[in-house]
């Protein structure tokens, strides 16, 4: 992708494809999204605890490990390979991987079917490393993703809707269930400050409730936690001083390395391989959202020249996944490109220029190196947002539902698409990924014709 003609280019240290940059050398540091990232990153990456503790029995001081590596993994995306994305999980993947565990192991995760998770989950994390890299340096993803029909994409992200929908109100592992009110608060604020029509033509006249709104999930979160404090609907167990998380433990339980797990056998690399190539496609749908983000802050900032190579960000993505799955083992919710709400909140104050934020490296490494990655090793801190992690992933995975459910009915076009979505996204969130890609696959054929395929092609072209 093309750079910016006018302007110059961040400064750092060119290696290879890659660009390093280097707190308070190459960019400062920008206060109002460092205390962001300390507010609404830090939970947020906590948020993950609950999925290793559940589906992978980990203690949550070993979950907490894992949550620091994925964390500085995360963090080496602006500041060692240099994109200027605001990185995260794919989100969407995170029901419908879910999904696949509790298939794998029969409904519920119990020791006897740990290892075989752990396994699952890890060759998954593996898997998706390769197909970043091979998609990346071939330029096969964008052939493939331009050809899958149109009726199947949003089948896939109607699938993930669907999932994420069944885990928080039907699923028994619900963590929606675990503190209702608190859940129902934070997603209620989230959903009117994000997406309500009548707010958002307030924020035109209110600028306190358009900072407000800026923020993210972070209103909607501390709203909650001060009524579950106040109400007591979950419970603290407030803890003092530093400790360092057990990663000697974490390599020993999670990594393939390890003489206790090992590497996952090859048969499960096929049995993970249709929920991969959805993921990808989700992931690749996360960076064409966040080059429109960036290029349209980029015409208001014409004194810094932003570099879009989709190369880059796939070997980026591969590599991080690859790190993580040979310390860390299995990470479900995949390393990504895109957090869009962050993403989001950094390029609207970027537009505000130069004096407001002077790189947008420096936004967007603020948020991650200052918010993420040291506040684990506070006690105080982990023990203060431990209660609260159930509700910080239900509104993780019930904002990814609604945004999920809404674009999905906006890609299709007429009634045939709309049912080849609904039956793909049914077929992907209640029986699998195989099922869900072969059933989408004969349904697209049979009801819109060999044209979709070559619709899906030029869409593309002139997009």
């Amino acid at each position: 992708m093309s750079q910016e003609e006018s302007g110059s280019a961040p400064a750092g240290i060119p290696w290879g494809p890659f660009t390093l940059r280097i707190p308070f050398v190459h960019f400062r540091l920008e206060w109002p999204e460092f205390i962001q990232g300390v507010i609404v990153a830090g939970a947020t990456g906590l948020a993950l605890v609950p999925i290793m503790h559940d589906y992978f029995l980990l203690s949550f001081e070993v979950a907490l490990a894992v949550v620091v590596i994925q964390s500085l993994l995360i963090s080496l995306a602006p500041l060692v390979f240099g994109d200027p994305y605001c990185h995260g999980w794919v989100t969407p993947s995170i029901p419908l991987v879910i999904g696949m565990i509790l298939t794998l192991a029969g409904g519920k995760v119990t020791p006897d079917t740990a290892l075989l998770v752990i396994h699952a989950v890890t060759a998954f994390t593996l898997l998706n490393a390769v197909i970043f890299l091979v998609m990346g340096i071939s330029g096969l993803g964008k052939f493939i993703v331009e050809r899958t029909p149109v009726a199947l994409k949003a089948g896939i992200i109607f699938g993930a809707s669907v999932a994420a929908f069944h885990q928080e109100f039907y699923s028994a592992r619900s963590y929606f269930a675990r503190a209702p009110i608190s859940c129902g608060i934070a997603m209620s604020i989230c959903l009117l400050l994000m997406f309500s029509e009548p707010i958002n033509r307030l924020k035109q006249k209110k600028r306190w409730l358009a900072i407000l709104a800026g923020l993210g999930l972070a209103p909607g979160f501390i709203i909650a936690f001060i009524y579950a404090w106040i109400s007591q609907e979950v419970k603290w167990n407030f803890q003092t001083g530093i400790e360092v998380p057990p990663f000697g433990l974490m390599w020993e339980q999670l990594s393939p390395f390890s003489s206790k797990i090992g590497f996952p056998e090859w048969g499960l690399y096929l049995t993970v391989l249709p929920m991969s190539v959805i993921v990808y496609i989700l992931a690749f749908g996360d960076m064409i959202t966040g080059d429109v983000l960036i290029k349209d802050a980029a015409k208001y900032r014409p004194d810094e020249k932003i570099d879009l190579n989709p190369t880059r960000t796939h070997l980026n993505m591969g590599i991080r996944n690859a790190i993580h799955g040979l310390i860390a083992g299995p990470f479900p919710t995949t390393h990504g490109c895109l957090w869009t709400g962050v993403q989001v909140v950094v390029t609207h104050r970027y537009k505000q220029g130069k004096d407001s934020m002077e790189s947008i490296f420096g936004g967007i490494g603020a948020y991650y190196l200052w918010g993420i990655p040291f506040l684990f090793f506070l006690n105080p801190v982990t023990s203060l947002l431990k209660p609260m992690l159930p509700v910080a992933l239900s509104l993780t995975i019930l904002l990814t539902g609604y945004a999920c459910g809404y674009v999905s009915i906006a890609m299709t076009k007429n009634s045939e698409e709309r049912g080849v979505m609904m039956a793909t996204g049914a077929a992907l969130a209640f029986l699998g990924a195989w099922q869900a890609i072969v059933i989408g696959l004969i349904m697209t054929i049979a009801l819109i014709g060999p044209d979709a395929f070559r619709v899906a092609k030029d869409e593309a072209d002139g997009s």
